[in-house]
């Protein structure tokens, strides 16, 4: 047998391809294990979030009808009368508190603020996404715990400031609120939702890109040949149009 440097023998000798071998199964066994860690790791995760999901799932609304709703809403003023609210009932402060505020119908009123200063969660209660902790909402001089959840919500829109445009057509998009809308409805849609826009400041090129992302007509200040005509192009690009995402 070999000696070492301190004359001690060396049992056995180890060739250049066996130490390659030797390593390359200690590798192959570190890999397996660092993968059965990985999934262990990600069964746990798994596990937990299928929990998350189900509580979710199960989750049931506390917004209910009440036994004899009101359908119809008389008109668009909203008043909040001493209204505090916060999302979880334990929680220690309020995301709203003593919020007193009457808008007119027809009257229309800014809310400024930073980002966080709960803007949204106030214009949220309008259409009773959530109800109050206390005090009232009032829409169209009814509480609006007093309403059908859905008719008050398809009469109370709310347009976020973040727009998308979902697959399809311009017109699939443009059927979300009615899917069963004729044609004649969908372009009714230029009158209700108008908006004037200076032929100085935009051109058409550029309005078209905006009505084609935002789905919504708009009326233009220009001749009223030229302005028939663009409308039309319009309307027949809504029928035919097939690659909304083009823009």
């Amino acid at each position: 047998s070999s000696l070492d440097l301190a004359g001690n023998p060396i049992w056995g000798d180890l060739s250049v391809g066996g130490l390659s071998s030797l390593l390359t199964y200690g590798m192959q066994c570190l890999m397996s294990l660092m993968m059965l860690s990985f999934i262990i790791v990600m069964v746990t995760l798994a596990i937990e979030s299928g929990k998350r999901i189900c509580e979710v799932l199960n989750e049931k609304s506390n917004l209910t009808n009440p036994e004899n709703p009101v359908y119809e809403v008389e008109d668009g003023s909203i008043d909040f009368n001493n209204v505090c609210f916060k999302y979880n009932l334990k929680a220690e402060k309020n995301t709203l508190e003593n919020v007193n505020l009457h808008i007119l119908s027809g009257q229309t009123v800014g809310i400024i603020g930073g980002t966080g200063s709960s803007k949204t969660s106030l214009v949220n209660l309008i259409s009773r996404l959530y109800d109050v902790t206390e005090g009232e909402v009032l829409v169209g001089g009814r509480n609006v715990k007093e309403y059908d959840i859905k008719s008050l919500r398809n009469q109370v829109s709310v347009v976020l400031q973040k727009n998308l445009l979902f697959s399809g057509t311009i017109k699939d998009n443009l059927r979300w609120e009615n899917e069963y809308a004729t044609d004649e409805e969908i372009i009714q849609i230029e009158s209700d939702n108008s908006k004037i826009i200076s032929n100085k400041t935009q051109d058409k090129d550029s309005l078209l890109k905006r009505i084609l992302k935002y789905g919504v007509l708009c009326e233009i200040v220009s001749p009223k040949s030229e302005k028939e005509l663009f409308l039309n192009t319009i309307n027949e690009m809504i029928r035919n149009f097939e690659n909304p995402s083009c823009y």
